[in-house]
């Protein structure tokens, strides 16, 4: 049985690019370069910095990869570049997908609003400089003030310009002084660990139970602001309700329970949302949500569909998808675990 409460925002995992870490491993980078071309795209004389490989094919790979997330993005911020400043005189490159772009590869804009990305992407320090050289202070004062490309290049000096990448903006910071939540963060960690790579994910604050119980009416008004008011005149319904009622559900778990079998009803012609994939189902129902608008002459289900047994079995997958999302994993689906478990995090303190 699939639950889905308006209250909450689904989660939608967003995943960097998987095949990254191993060939920016596989490329073995030997150093960093940095100088100018006569000219790359509308730039005249721009400033670059490049990555040096030792394996030539493996570097163009890499780069060819970047390249692909900046025309998915159509812009070269998509590939992340920082250096940090180390305590030991050199400085450590970073790549990784820059998140919001990554973010916007992966979700339609319509939807981003609506859910929760879950950003996980492999972050890279391919290499550490132990001296800071003139090449590197002349490339920082320069991009303080100009556009400027990355690319890679070969042992040999090549510029790898095929697949180069024209940015705007490089990350600078000194060891000490790295954000606390930046992906940039995770150096600290794998300097202790003595690894290259780490997965960083970013996570985003729970919702409070008023910020939910808000959001969730405003989003049934919104979104079914006619089913609303036909099941106010529906009387199985509300013979349903009051019997619920004395079992101690609320008002809000009730309606959102027959607004949830109507929408089922007509996404799949069953109840429970029968027939979507568990996995994918809260952003399914999210999308035809947003894709749908009421009318007139949509019906209600049968009077069947809001009989006692269903609503209170569909207010008990809501209710389960609810204390998921707030990290809680309740014994058994007894109405008096869930009940207790919604009073004990606020969700039951308030009418709606």
């Amino acid at each position: 049985m699939i639950g889905f409460d308006y209250g909450i925002k689904p989660h939608f995992m967003v995943i960097g690019d998987i095949e990254y870490p191993n060939l920016i491993h596989e490329s073995k980078p030997l150093a960093m370069g940095y100088g100018k071309i006569p000219y790359f795209g509308l730039l005249i004389e721009p400033p670059f910095a490049c990555l040096i490989f030792e394996n030539e094919q493996k570097g163009r790979e890499c780069f060819q990869h970047f390249k692909n997330w900046a025309e998915g993005s159509k812009d070269g911020e998509a590939v992340s570049l920082s250096f940090i400043e180390t305590n030991d005189g050199g400085y450590v490159v970073c790549v990784y997908p820059e998140f919001n772009r990554l973010i916007d590869r992966c979700i339609p804009k319509y939807l981003q609003a609506e859910v929760n990305p879950l950003v996980m992407a492999p972050i890279s320090f391919p290499l550490t400089v132990e001296k800071i050289s003139e090449h590197y202070l002349f490339f920082k004062q320069q991009t303080r003030e100009r556009p400027f490309v990355f690319c890679g290049a070969s042992k040999t000096g090549e510029l790898f310009l095929n697949v180069a990448i024209q940015k705007r903006q490089v990350q600078l910071y000194k060891e000490n002084e790295i954000p606390k939540n930046s992906p940039e963060s995770a150096y600290l960690i794998i300097k202790s660990t003595k690894k290259s790579q780490r997965k960083f994910e970013r996570k985003l604050p729970l919702e409070s139970p008023e910020e939910i119980r808000k959001k969730r009416w405003k989003r049934l008004k919104t979104f079914l602001p006619i089913t609303i008011e036909k099941l106010k005149y529906q009387p199985n319904f509300q013979a349903s309700r009051n019997l619920l009622v004395s079992e101690g559900f609320a008002d809000w778990q009730i309606l959102q329970a027959a607004c949830n079998i109507v929408v089922s009803f007509r996404m799949c012609k069953k109840p429970y949302f029968t027939g979507l994939d568990q996995k994918s189902a809260q952003a399914s129902i999210l999308k035809y949500l947003l894709n749908t608008f009421e009318e007139p002459k949509n019906l209600l289900p049968p009077n069947k569909y809001f009989s006692i047994e269903i609503i209170r079995k569909q207010i008990i997958g809501d209710t389960i998808e609810l204390l998921k999302h707030v990290g809680s994993k309740p014994k058994d689906d007894s109405r008096e675990v869930l009940l207790s478990n919604l009073k004990k995090r606020g969700f039951l303190s308030g009418d709606e």
